[in-house]
């Protein structure tokens, strides 16, 4: 008797007040998200395995926070070491301005030379970064991971060609977040669709 084993993984939004959004710039409906894996028989669900995300998300911008008095959104830190991460790989130290700028356009947010310098660190110190990721990207909405990918996506850009190893590091980055590559081939389509936010392709080679 051929038995159809498997996993699907549920999804479950609930709202759980309201809270003055630092990105909307006003008061937001907070929304719950909870994803569960199941342990599947027949295709028909059956018992929990794992919780693979939960989080709190603002319903206006779609950004995780972890908190309600928290003053910015859970994917800054993250998105700030993945932007020192791309710059010490591929020796980038000397762009520090334009990879700002990056920062700046993902998070509305500016980032000082000394902040990169000391992500850049911590990275050499603590070199795990993609199995950090795999555990923030539970506490990550799409909206957070999307806009990594793009920053990720932009630094590489315009650094110069994007080639395999360029396009391998957006694409493990990605992997570690649970993004795999067509969804990784759509956000640089929107990425293109708008101009990549400004950038030119190898500006940093001026």
């Amino acid at each position: 008797m051929l038995f159809l084993l498997g996993e699907k993984i549920v999804s479950k939004t609930e709202p759980v007040g309201t809270f003055d959004c630092p990105i909307c710039k006003g008061s937001k409906r907070v929304l719950k998200v909870e994803d569960k894996s199941y342990f599947t028989l027949f295709l028909i669900r059956t018992f929990p395995l794992d919780t693979v995300a939960e989080y709190t998300h603002c319903e206006g911008c779609g950004h995780a926070f972890a908190s309600k008095d928290a003053s910015e959104p859970s994917y800054f830190e993250p998105l700030k070491t993945i932007i020192a991460y791309l710059v010490a790989g591929f020796g980038l130290e000397e762009n520090i301005e334009t990879v700002s700028a990056i920062y700046t356009v993902s998070t509305g947010k500016d980032i000082s030379r000394q902040e990169l310098y000391s992500a850049m660190a911590a990275i050499q110190q603590n070199n795990q970064l993609h199995e950090d990721l795999k555990q923030d990207a539970k506490s990550l909405s799409w909206v957070d991971k999307v806009s990594m990918i793009e920053a990720a996506y932009l630094v590489v850009f315009t650094a110069g060609e994007v080639n395999y190893e360029e396009r391998l590091q957006v694409n493990l980055l990605a992997n570690a977040l649970g993004i795999g590559i067509e969804g990784v081939n759509e956000i640089i389509k929107g990425l293109q669709s708008r101009q990549y936010k400004g950038f030119s392709a190898g500006q940093m080679q001026g």
